[in-house]
């Protein structure tokens, strides 16, 4: 591995003192990337998790499917998602975080037919931005391929700071493209991407798999009423804890809520008090959201 350099000891370290925190999620290259991170103090300021998928297996489980090319935009898109929602999960909502994945194939002990490439991947509340590299075949051994991937997932990590970024030492046929995808989280919610979405009292939107022991009152608030209010204040000074709501988009014995209906109905939770939209209308799904949980319900529920 290539020592780090002046250079980027000084942006590593300017990363250390942003509040942003990071999972990185990797796959066929971006070691030298993570080291970089570590070798400056303050890393823990920094790096949440990180995870090396190099096994093809442990790749398909992060991801949830088997890709036509692992590396790809598809897969880096899919590993800085997952890792954004892991990173919501370890930091409470306060705090500044992305999801960064690399998914690459770079020089190695055999010769490969394939193009050599890496696709570096950035998930915040904002949106995914992917970038993709095709390297010059044969211009650089594995060492200097690797230094190339994890200066640019250095890059991705100091934008999402709002930092400068790094030149890249590429050859004059190789371009970065770089593409921008907003996130719509109710659209990824209703397509199962997400297991909940987290709205808080002040409106920011969180996404993740599950929240184990919580109290939750479910319903359609549709309007909250003082019925609802009074049942989570009673339910949550025999508790002593605070109580979440819970949204269904898809209701066991009402009509599906619409995402401009959602955002009509998330308003009313507004200085109020979290609220989680999921697509689990049944009893039975809401446990595997919220295991070792108390679920708080009216007498027409019950």
């Amino acid at each position: 591995m290539q020592a780090i350099s002046t250079q980027l000891e000084k942006l590593v370290e300017s990363i250390h003192a942003t509040p942003h925190m990071i999972v990185y999620e990797f796959a066929g290259a971006g070691t030298q990337a993570l080291e970089w991170l570590h070798s400056v103090g303050g890393s823990s300021r920094t790096i949440l998790e990180a995870t090396d998928h190099y096994a093809a297996t442990s790749l398909v489980e992060a991801i949830g499917f088997e890709p036509k090319q692992f590396a790809s935009s598809e897969v880096a898109r899919a590993l800085a998602i997952n890792a954004y929602i892991r990173a919501c999960n370890l930091t409470n909502a306060s705090v500044p975080v992305a999801g960064v994945g690399c998914a690459a194939t770079i020089a190695t002990d055999r010769k490969k037919r394939g193009d050599h490439r890496c696709h570096v991947a950035v998930c915040t509340a904002q949106g995914v931005i992917v970038y993709a590299l095709k390297l010059v075949k044969g211009l650089r051994n594995r060492h200097e391929e690797e230094y190339l991937v994890s200066l640019l997932i250095l890059r991705a990590i100091a934008k999402v700071c709002s930092l400068n970024e790094p030149p890249l030492p590429l050859h004059d046929t190789e371009v970065v493209k770089e593409k921008f995808e907003q996130v719509d989280l109710l659209a990824r919610l209703i397509t199962g991407e997400f297991g909940l979405v987290t709205v808080w009292p002040d409106g920011r939107m969180v996404p993740g798999q599950s929240i184990p022991g919580i109290a939750i009152l479910s319903g359609a608030f549709n309007p909250v009423h003082d019925g609802h209010r009074h049942l989570a204040h009673v339910a949550a000074k025999i508790l002593g804890q605070e109580i979440y709501f819970e949204l269904p988009m898809i209701n066991a014995d009402k009509a599906p809520i619409d995402p401009e209906e959602t955002q009509q109905r998330m308003a009313q939770f507004v200085d109020f008090g979290p609220l989680i939209l999921t697509g689990a209308p049944l009893f039975s799904q809401k446990i595997k959201l919220f295991p070792h949980s108390t679920f708080i319900i009216g007498v027409d529920t019950a």
